[in-house]
């Protein structure tokens, strides 16, 4: 979804017996390949399902499945048109595009800089001149001597004066990873996420760096809304298919993960410095009830 901003749940289950309907296999769909085909002559502003059924599409290969057997979540999208664009998730990474373009290219000028040596110029006769015999025997001594792995071979004279003017910015002036570190952490916002989880030199410091915190915001502000979109989906089209299980929810309990232990620990404290029974205490860290007067 954070790629996409869609995810496809494909529920296999059998069509006839005493399990008929009951999920047996579940699979994610490429959603990049999924397309969502509409039923003829619908309303997309009424409160009818305007979705026919959903088809994969590889190369020429087209496979159909029925509504009911696919899950979709997705993130939110503001654009409406009458074909239905509406009805897929916009992904995060859409707003950061140039963000990811940027990095792409300040990468592959590194690359270049370095393969080339340095940055680019002109080797001239300083105020005389070279003449063309002069820049070619020049030219053609320099392609010798980046070619030889003799260190020796890099040492040249030159009878005359010799100048370099560059027409390019160096690493120092263009400061590209002062551009990567602003992309990223634009990027890092987008997708709901913290720099300083990428081991980068902000992660460090005192108090671990404030990581424990940033670590419990990825899990609060981040995955925990996820699971809401999951879980939304899952209630409505998933868990109610299980025969005993037509009127149970799925929860997802985020405090169990070690992330969150220490918010459990302040309130284990807490929760000794007020007027609480034990069997409330156990309630609230989850736990089992005991029987006792």
């Amino acid at each position: 979804m954070k790629l996409n901003g869609n995810c496809y749940f494909y529920i296999m289950s059998p069509e006839d017996g005493i399990n008929a309907g009951v999920p047996t296999q579940m699979y994610v769909l490429p959603a990049h390949l999924i397309k969502i085909v509409l039923k003829d002559d619908i309303d997309l502003l009424s409160v009818e399902s305007p979705i026919k059924n959903y088809m994969l599409i590889q190369g020429d290969q087209f496979i159909e499945f029925n509504e009911d057997e696919v899950i979709h979540t997705k993130y939110a999208n503001p654009n409406f048109d009458l074909q239905g664009s509406h009805l897929y998730g916009m992904s995060p990474i859409r707003a950061i595009l140039r963000n990811i373009n940027s990095q792409n290219s300040t990468i592959d000028n590194n690359v270049k800089t370095m393969q080339n040596g340095g940055v680019f110029g002109f080797i001239h006769g300083g105020s005389r001149g070279l003449t063309q015999t002069q820049a070619d025997s020049l030219k053609q001594r320099l392609t010798e001597m980046d070619k030889s792995p003799d260190r020796l071979s890099q040492i040249a004279g030159a009878s005359g004066e010799v100048a370099f003017t560059k027409i390019s910015l160096n690493t120092d002036e263009l400061k590209p990873f002062d551009y990567l570190k602003h992309d990223q952490k634009a990027i890092c916002n987008a997708l709901g996420w913290s720099d300083k989880l990428l081991n980068n030199n902000e992660g460090g410091g005192l108090n671990n760096g404030g990581l424990d915190e940033e670590r419990k915001r990825v899990i609060t502000d981040n995955i925990q809304p996820d699971l809401v979109i999951l879980k939304q989906a899952f209630d409505a089209k998933f868990i109610k298919k299980f025969k005993g299980y037509e009127n149970a929810v799925i929860e997802w309990d985020i405090s169990e993960l070690p992330e969150m232990q220490t918010d459990m620990v302040a309130m284990a404290s807490w929760l000794n410095t007020i007027p609480v029974t034990p069997n409330e205490i156990r309630v609230a860290m989850k736990y089992e009830t005991l029987n006792i007067d």
